[in-house]
């Protein structure tokens, strides 16, 4: 007789966007600044840097934006840019304008031209 295999129920998926470290922190505080994201978590990451490192022992931070949850965190491994590879965080407003000069005032840099999504 086969075994009858267990009911998985995911509870929630969370992207996750990995920047350089020590660049999270700073990552936390353009997307707070720039797009009202809310902190609605942060914790410690896991191992804690050794003393050689000389990091922050910081940081995994969940953040909440237009009812849309991701986490931010400091990877070694995660690359400054790599053209043609990357994640897209596409924004939806009416108020395209004041989005971008407030983006660009927290420290975002315009790169190309902004579209009309689909």
């Amino acid at each position: 007789m086969a075994q009858q295999q267990a009911q998985v129920k995911f509870t929630a998926v969370k992207p996750q966007l990995m920047v350089k470290t020590p660049k999270a922190v700073d990552a936390v505080n353009f997307y707070k600044s720039a797009f009202g994201a809310v902190e609605a978590g942060r914790s410690p990451c896991c191992p804690p840097p050794t003393a050689e490192q000389n990091l922050p022992n910081i940081l995994c931070a969940q953040l909440e934006l237009a009812g849309f949850s991701f986490v931010v965190y400091n990877d070694d491994s995660a690359p400054e840019k790599i053209e043609g590879i990357g994640n897209q965080l596409c924004l939806e407003t009416d108020e395209v304008e004041a989005a971008i000069s407030k983006a660009v005032s927290a420290g975002a840099v315009v790169e190309g031209e902004v579209t009309e999504g689909g």
